[in-house]
């Protein structure tokens, strides 16, 4: 009988996953490092066969604060206009101090962020590809890319938890009596 399986049948199925869990992911990443740890891009996948500087240039990052492979700043991304993007969280936080256009006010706001980064984004990929008849393709699926996961990540999930953080907050206090001078909260 093998030590190992002996020590491991007396460990509860969830040591057990933990224990194959962390011994498969050492086994992946060393397979990585021996085939040279590239990473695969579906978005970019396409790119790859014609034109392998467009794939590295164009290749969509989940990590947006690291910066470009060519030293370009991105407008969205890299400068302090990216927290437009969060403007209807702080909307949201703060309902009950703005007047009742606010909180849409700040959902516009964000949404416009999202529309320019998203025709920035498809903008740049349609005219980094070198094959002309892929550059309607290319620049479409960049630009439904970056619209979903911005919609999702900066306007619907953090908006959604704030809304309903502030809405129990609300409904487990008491209701306080208006202050003098403070007509202006709605």
């Amino acid at each position: 009988a093998n030590s190992s399986s002996d020590s491991s049948a007396h460990l509860s199925p969830i040591k057990m996953f933990a224990v194959r869990s962390t011994s498969a992911v050492a086994v992946n990443a060393a397979a990585a490092r021996r085939v040279g740890a590239k990473k695969f891009n579906p978005l970019a996948a396409h790119v790859a066969r014609k034109a392998p500087v467009a794939k590295a240039r164009f290749s969509v990052q989940a990590n947006s604060s690291s910066p470009s492979p060519d030293g370009e700043v991105d407008l969205y991304r890299d400068t302090p206009l990216r927290y437009m993007g969060y403007s209807n969280e702080v909307g949201e936080a703060f309902v009950a101090f703005l007047p009742e256009w606010g909180v849409p006010a700040s959902y516009g706001v964000a949404a416009l962020y999202v529309l320019a980064d998203t025709v920035d984004k498809g903008k740049k990929a349609a005219d980094g590809e070198a094959d002309e008849s892929q550059k309607m393709k290319r620049g479409a699926i960049v630009s439904l890319d970056t619209f979903t996961w911005q919609m999702l990540a900066s306007v619907f999930w953090p908006g959604s938890f704030i809304r309903c953080v502030v809405n129990a907050t609300s409904t487990a206090l008491p209701p306080r009596p208006p202050t003098p001078g403070s007509s202006w909260l709605r």
